[in-house]
């Protein structure tokens, strides 16, 4: 009986920013045998696998090294938003993201975060649009361009507004 060792390369993988292929390999050395598996997986982050196998009779090492990469701001697209906007009148900012998922805002004042109404969490609706719309105080400090962050999903996206007279 011959015994050889079996050699296996994996994982192939294929990216997209909605799905990921993953495709596993196994050889037998000196047949025309080879076994071949696809897994999909959804996924908001491209994965980087490196496979370094070395065979010596039976044994097999590998070494994995795995990276995962985040889309930047892959899931948040600023449609509109009030670049400048006079004290005591209406900010907005629109966002598309992804369907049906939470999102938050913080609008960064010199004196701190706001707390003005229409600045709650909400849900975007089922094509990833929401919209905030906030009131702008009186006596907002004019020598600062405040910093609006908005999270969700597995981004977040950062702008800033000016603020005028």
């Amino acid at each position: 009986v011959t015994t050889f060792p079996v050699v296996t390369t994996f994982p192939a993988v294929t990216t997209s920013p909605e799905t990921t292929k993953i495709t596993e390999t196994t050889t037998v050395p000196e047949t025309t045998e080879s076994v071949i598996t696809e897994t999909q997986i959804e996924t908001t982050a491209i994965v980087e696998t490196t496979i370094i196998a070395e065979t010596s009779d039976l044994v097999i090492d590998t070494i994995f090294e795995t990276t995962a990469k985040q889309f930047e701001n892959n899931d948040i697209t600023i449609i509109s938003y009030s670049k400048t906007v006079k004290r005591n009148e209406i900010a907005h900012v629109e966002i598309k993201g992804l369907p049906n998922t939470k999102y938050s805002i913080t609008v960064k004042y010199k004196s701190g975060n706001s707390s003005a109404g229409g600045l709650e969490e909400k849900t975007s609706d089922k094509n990833g649009k929401v919209r905030w719309e906030w009131k702008i105080g009186g006596k907002t400090s004019l020598d600062f361009d405040p910093v609006i962050t908005i999270k969700g999903g597995s981004s977040e996206k950062e702008i800033t507004i000016k603020i005028t007279g």
